[in-house]
């Protein structure tokens, strides 16, 4: 619908090194969700843990850096939207519990 999901891009067998959107959907709405994505990684913790769970993944893993994290997120942010209106409810954050030593 966005456009936002990562496509490979191949040449003679040999693959490139980055991963770029498929941009094959709404524009206006890659670039809103783009855009509201950059402030939500900042500001907002539960974006921040998983963004750097991201980027802190071992190799073996794939670990992602900088825009790639930023197009993830803007694919985890569209899906959570969609989440959200289809059963009506609000987004929360999830609640720390205080562990007692």
């Amino acid at each position: 619908m966005a456009g936002s999901n990562p496509t490979e891009s191949e040449s003679a067998g040999k693959r490139g090194a980055h991963t770029p959107m498929s941009k094959q959907g709404r524009p206006v709405l890659r670039y809103c969700a783009w855009t509201s994505v950059i402030p939500m990684l900042r500001f907002n913790t539960d974006f921040r843990a998983w963004a750097n769970q991201r980027r802190e993944r071992p190799a073996h893993a794939n670990p992602v850096c900088g825009r790639e994290v930023v197009g993830a997120a803007v694919n985890r942010l569209l899906r959570l939207a969609f989440a959200l209106v289809k059963n009506q409810t609000f987004y929360r954050l999830p609640q720390v519990v205080p562990v007692l030593g």
